[in-house]
């Protein structure tokens, strides 16, 4: 069983490629965001100033507002959590695409799975992007009120949600394409049970993305 190069040209693995670099910078821009997120201080008073407890430089959401990494919010690490599974998923979809004398996924099963990824996915980027744009308010010492936004200063966070939105159009689209070529075989037009891996032949119609 030998790689075929030249599988790398069709539309299937381009897309497999996109989503395989998209999910890569999902999970690792997230997971730089290390000490610049803001957080209320008060749930961390009530565990003696649990892991956020540095405060904060003056340019970083105020000076009286404590730090935290993406690892204190249980959303960011599901967004980080997603985009690894992901990566790892479609970097495996990669090699199968190149490997000679591989059987064809059935549409159906590609339709699921992608489906589930995307739906994951998405639940990540909502969950992901409350937490992102929700405020504090926090005062100490002073009277004065601050409600800076969690990511107010984390570029890297608003990056890895952008990302994992792209990422979700993409799976979804190919839960649409899977979902188009398996509608095509129950049809009877595909002749027989040819996915997206699968090469044609004589006058059979090709998948409508391999």
């Amino acid at each position: 069983m030998g790689l075929d190069i030249s599988r790398a040209k069709s539309g299937k693995f381009i897309l497999l490629a996109v989503e395989w670099l998209t999910a890569l910078i999902t999970f690792a821009t997230m997971s730089s965001s290390s000490s610049v997120l803001c957080t209320d201080a008060s749930d961390q008073e009530a565990d003696n100033m649990g892991p956020c407890i540095t405060f904060a430089d003056s340019d970083k959401c105020s000076d009286q507002v404590l730090n935290c990494k993406y690892s204190d919010y249980g959303s960011f690490q599901y967004v980080v959590a997603m985009g690894v599974i992901v990566w790892v998923a479609v970097m495996t979809l990669l090699v199968l695409h190149l490997l000679d004398n591989i059987e064809p996924f059935n549409p159906l099963f590609e339709f699921i799975g992608f489906s589930l990824f995307s739906l994951m996915t998405f639940i990540a980027f909502c969950v992901g992007a409350a937490d992102c744009d929700s405020t504090t308010s926090f005062s100490l010492l002073s009277d004065d009120s601050f409600e800076p936004s969690v990511c107010k200063e984390a570029s890297g966070a608003k990056a890895s949600l952008v990302f994992c939105f792209f990422l979700w159009m993409e799976l979804a689209g190919s839960a649409v394409l899977a979902f188009i070529t398996w509608r095509r075989q129950s049809a009877g037009n595909s002749g027989g049970k040819q996915g997206y891996f699968q090469e044609t032949g004589g006058d059979q119609e090709a998948p409508v993305f391999e």
